[in-house]
């Protein structure tokens, strides 16, 4: 009796959900002390699009399972260096993510 092929008797499939993201968001600027901040915040929903594998009865195959859906905030602030100078920092934070960004750019 030979070996059987995993892949003939799974009629499962590879699968990725298409998926819309809208994005909400604030600016507000504040003038302190003649220096422009800027304060920013806002929230999106990231929906599952993760690749899975449908109907499947094999163990290794069940590791690229659906994801969840993410509700992520976000929030920054940033100014005006001079004429030639910006900086801002910012993050964003859900179930499944958190990331934090700065930035600084030098015109010239």
């Amino acid at each position: 009796m030979g070996v059987k092929d995993p892949w003939r008797r799974n009629g499962g499939e590879f699968a990725a959900d298409d998926a819309t993201e809208i994005h909400a968001g604030f600016e507000y600027i504040l003038d302190l002390y003649g220096l422009p901040v800027a304060l920013r915040g806002g929230y999106f929903k990231k929906p599952d699009h993760t690749i899975h594998y449908t109907e499947t009865r094999l163990t290794y195959l069940t590791k690229f399972r659906p994801g969840e859906d993410d509700d992520i905030f976000s929030a920054g602030i940033g100014t005006v260096l001079g004429e030639n100078g910006q900086i801002d920092l910012a993050a964003s934070i859900g179930d499944q993510v958190e990331e934090y960004v700065f930035s600084m750019v030098y015109r010239f």
